[in-house]
């Protein structure tokens, strides 16, 4: 399985990586199911908090990158959803703003509890 990102515009979809995209699809012989997910971008505020002041003190206090955090914080905070049965952790990029809003006050309640301040997203610069 793989991912290609892309946009829409006006009902016409535009693959980012467009040269790998048709090199994968020529490459595959037989039935395949495409799906289609929303790609909410967070503004860059929303992501700069995201990264610079909760998962970065976080990883620094666990000893962790970035992405190992940010991967701990989607499991245990993110809601879940099942393809097929199986679960897993819904990711940060298809979250609504009141799924994100929710996911970051679970995870600044958790951090409060560990003694670990989050600063305010209106405090963070």
């Amino acid at each position: 399985m793989a991912n290609f990102h892309g946009r829409t515009t006006n009902g016409k979809l535009t693959i980012e990586e467009g040269r790998a995209f048709n090199e994968y699809v020529s490459a595959v012989d037989g039935p395949v199911i495409v799906r289609i997910t929303r790609h909410r971008d967070l503004s860059s505020p929303q992501n700069r908090w995201y990264w610079g002041g909760i998962v970065a003190p976080l990883a620094v206090h666990y000893g962790m990158s970035q992405d190992e955090m940010h991967a701990c914080l989607k499991w245990t905070f993110s809601r879940w959803e099942s393809i097929d049965g199986l679960a897993r952790a819904k990711g940060t990029s298809v979250m609504d703003k009141e799924e994100f809003t929710a996911y970051v006050e679970r995870i600044r309640e958790w951090a409060e509890k560990q003694g670990i301040k989050i600063e305010d997203p209106n405090d963070f610069i």
